[in-house]
């Protein structure tokens, strides 16, 4: 299978931003291509009728048994608790991340667009309320240990408001 793919992105001549470009993918026929249902794409020819959208199905995604998954997972916050005493910040920081953010956003996620499970901050913007971007843009800019503490504390209480939503 040949795959070609080219990017064209405006010049400073254009007068146009030069974040705005164009992804040009051409393909020789060898496997069907399928999109998410929330992904953005225009297709321009396609004489085979290889371009699907995958539909969400029902009974493949139920939302309780990602949202206990979530829920089993809670007690890894322990590790930023620890770090944070030790007075290790690196790690602090990046357990705070890993396991408190991330499951802070992808159970946001579930209560606000649960068809874009696994996007983490992709279209974030786009998918969540504002006041909850507001809120998740402080809880992420948090980096001394003091701050992490505050936002482990915020975090939790949040987490646990959310998860009542659900029951």
């Amino acid at each position: 299978m040949y795959t070609f793919r080219f990017y064209f992105t405006a010049t400073p001549s254009t007068g146009l931003s030069p974040f705005w470009f164009l992804d040009v993918c051409v393909q020789v026929h060898g496997r069907d291509v399928e999109f998410g249902v929330h992904d953005p794409f225009l297709v321009l020819f396609d004489r085979a009728g290889v371009i699907r959208v995958k539909q969400l199905e029902k009974n493949t995604f139920d939302v309780k048994t990602a949202v206990a998954e979530i829920r089993k997972r809670h007690w890894r916050w322990l590790l930023i608790e620890k770090e944070l005493k030790r007075g290790h910040l690196l790690e602090a920081i990046a357990y705070y991340h890993d396991e408190v953010l991330d499951s802070l956003l992808e159970l946001l996620r579930l209560r606000y667009c649960p068809g874009k499970r696994e996007y983490r901050l992709k279209h974030v913007y786009q998918d969540l309320p504002k006041n909850v971007t507001d809120k998740l843009e402080v809880m992420y800019g948090h980096s001394s240990l003091s701050d992490l503490q505050v936002g482990l504390e915020q975090a939790t209480e949040w987490f646990e408001a959310v998860l009542k939503e659900f029951s």
